[in-house]
């Protein structure tokens, strides 16, 4: 008899990540094989277009939902004219994924309503199986053997592994959003887990700056002035006969002949985002203060 796998896993017990599991075990393997089950763990896992997603929903507070996962796997090239449980596949994983790396920390949606949102893409490809009414009974309590399948590069960049981890309750959701270096990188998964880690305990004041890392600071900060003085200097002699004093804000925001200047503040910086995210220093933020404290100084100098 056919059952439809909707109806199939949202009467079962199971986590998200063990229905993903589960599809692949028993239905997806036998009709595509297990190299093309890795390989489309592996393309959902690569993907920079699924990374910007999850940088979205980390810096918005937004959880996506099974659409959203659906439609830009849609984009991806090679998902384009594969079948219908093939998208799926790719659709959990994605979920499982934002789960992991973005939802266990900012704790958006609880992992049921992630689970029963995820599983809607058997619903919308309308994706049935044939099994027995046993087979289908025994849903509530599924065997170990599950557990085999893993997303790929897991246990070495998942920067969440437990022995890399702070607890999460210490933590809020400003704790986040008003780091966004954290967020990109916890999003993006473009850091090693002791980087992350050391992030962490810095924002949780568990770790001293260390003299490497005021030395980024300072340096952050004196590149952010230099590139902002070197403006107001080129608006005040082409405008005000060289009177700084009467620069303002949206002077500086349109003024012309500073790509020069722009494009040695970037080459600095490059260096400097590097060292910083290797020493766990906090770029963005400090960028961010040393923008606002000279805006400040324009408008009360």
């Amino acid at each position: 008899m056919q059952y439809p796998l909707y109806d199939y896993y949202n009467a079962s017990d199971l986590t998200l990540e063990e229905i993903l599991k589960h599809f692949i075990k028993y239905f997806y393997l036998r009709k595509h094989g297990s190299d093309k089950a890795e390989k489309v763990l592996y393309k959902v896992s690569d993907s920079s277009k699924m990374k910007k997603l999850f940088e979205q929903s980390a810096k918005q507070g937004i959880a996506p939902n099974y659409v959203d996962f659906a439609s830009v796997i849609n984009e991806m090239m090679y998902f384009m004219f594969q079948s219908n449980s093939t998208q799926a596949l790719a659709v959990l994983a994605a979920a499982v994924s934002w789960n992991r790396q973005v939802n266990q920390h900012l704790h958006l949606k609880s992992d049921y309503s992630v689970r029963d949102d995820a599983i809607k893409i058997f619903k919308k490809f309308s994706l049935y199986e044939e099994m027995s009414q046993s087979e289908f009974e025994k849903m509530t309590n599924p065997d170990s053997t599950i557990q085999q399948f893993h997303l790929p590069h897991e246990e070495m960049t998942n920067p969440y592994d437990s022995s890399h981890a702070i607890e999460a309750g210490t933590l809020t959701k400003e704790d986040f959003f008003n780091n966004q270096d954290l967020v990109l990188m916890i999003a993006a998964e473009d850091a090693a887990p002791e980087v992350i880690k050391k992030k962490l305990e810095i924002l949780l004041g568990k770790r001293a700056k260390t003299a490497d890392y005021l030395k980024i600071e300072q340096d952050i900060i004196a590149a952010e002035r230099e590139l902002n003085e070197g403006i107001v200097k080129i608006v005040a002699e082409s405008k005000y006969n060289g009177d700084k004093s009467k620069v303002t804000l949206s002077d500086t925001v349109l003024c012309d002949g500073t790509d020069d200047l722009y494009d040695e503040y970037r080459k600095k910086m490059e260096v400097l985002q590097e060292l910083a995210n290797k020493e766990g220093v906090c770029y963005t933020k400090i960028q961010e203060e040393a923008q606002k404290e000279f805006e400040d100084s324009l408008f009360h100098s």
